[in-house]
């Protein structure tokens, strides 16, 4: 089996409410889950901005990781709950609570997180709600019930939060000479308000 780390984020982010998502583990390997923001790497918690709990018994911030839970593998499904009221992320391991991982950081307040998975060498099936889980916190919705919030697109389109906005290009102007650019930007600008 090929050794390699492949990450995956859903389309739907959630910024307000409680919500779930499980992945059940089909293969040896490593998963990691958990919740990031768009802009987050999709190597899970190896930035500021994604927050992962992995097969190893660790969870994951800032490339920083620490003991946490116990550790699973095949035929393991784990469970993952956000609850932006509390600013909290906690775990399940076969329907049963492993605890709170992860207190979010006040920064993160406004900015829509996503459910993300990273894998090594391993199959997994991800249930964000469009069937039964195997257990779902008291109060806590699925994903896929989560209200729409746009994702920001490979282009820079709609950033969600000042966060987010700073880390994208408004505009990228090509031009031979600098008055020229600043024509252009002024232009530009003129025409977005």
């Amino acid at each position: 089996m090929p050794c390699f780390s492949a990450g995956g984020r859903s389309q739907v982010g959630v910024r307000t409410g409680t919500h779930h998502f499980e992945v059940e583990q089909l293969s040896d390997g490593i998963l990691r889950l958990g919740w990031a923001t768009f802009n987050a790497k999709l190597l899970l918690g190896t930035d500021s901005f994604g927050f992962g709990y992995g097969g190893t018994a660790k969870k994951s911030n800032g490339n920083q990781f620490y003991d946490f839970g116990e550790t699973f593998g095949q035929g393991d499904t784990l469970g993952c709950t956000l609850d932006r009221e509390n600013m909290t992320i906690s775990y399940a391991k076969n329907g049963r609570p492993l605890g709170v991982a992860f207190k979010l950081p006040a920064k993160l307040a406004h900015t829509t997180l996503y459910p993300v998975i990273c894998l090594k060498a391993c199959r997994v099936r991800v249930n964000l709600g469009n069937s039964s889980f195997l257990a779902i916190p008291a109060g806590a919705r699925a994903v896929v019930d989560a209200e729409s919030y746009p994702s920001l697109s490979a282009d820079g389109g709609s950033a969600d939060s000042d966060l987010d906005a700073h880390r994208l290009p408004t505009a990228v102007i090509i031009e031979p000479a600098r008055d020229l650019c600043e024509q252009a930007l002024f232009s530009f600008s003129a025409r977005l308000n």
